[in-house]
């Protein structure tokens, strides 16, 4: 409910908020550019130009990041590489970085991009170790399975991205 002073007091704020806004946009006639004072710019001509600037910045940046996180990516699709290890006390086993502390290396599989594979697979003695051998192998076809997933994800985004950039 308004009081009638409120009610007076209206129209009068609405004039001086079309004042203030009135008096943020600018127009230089016989200028080669036009300043609206928009984004938090302007009144000194550069407005729009400065817009410009650090909008080519930032996309520029993202290109970058964009480019280094797709690099490594691929860098790290390039060769995929399974370990399966076994140990008595699991509780001992400590992972850091490309190593693993308490356990027993039993199988490894190494898979390039182009499908060149290099298999070291597990006995016991002179026999394979078949509980072991499948478990690797399941761990394999995830490894696979996840690595063509991650490389269908960067295409899929270098694709929207540049058709974004070419404006399709």
């Amino acid at each position: 409910m308004l009081s009638a002073s409120a009610a007076l007091a209206a129209p009068e704020a609405a004039k001086a908020a079309q004042n203030l806004m009135a008096a943020q946009v600018e127009v230089r006639v016989g200028a080669t550019e036009v300043d609206f004072g928009v984004f938090g710019f302007g009144g000194d001509g550069n407005g729009l130009k400065e817009l410009q600037e650090n909008l080519v910045k930032t996309l520029r940046e993202f290109s970058t990041k964009l480019n280094d996180t797709m690099q490594q990516a691929i860098d790290n699709a390039a060769t995929l590489e399974v370990k399966t290890y076994v140990a008595d006390a699991v509780e001992d086993v400590r992972f850091s970085d490309e190593e693993v502390v308490g356990g027993q290396l039993r199988a490894l599989t190494r898979v390039a991009l182009d499908g060149d594979t290099q298999v070291v697979v597990p006995t016991r003695g002179d026999v394979l170790d078949e509980q072991l051998w499948e478990i690797h192998r399941s761990m394999v076809q995830q490894a696979l399975t996840n690595r063509a997933e991650m490389v269908r994800a960067i295409t899929a985004a270098a694709a929207g991205l540049f058709s974004a950039i070419a404006g399709k």
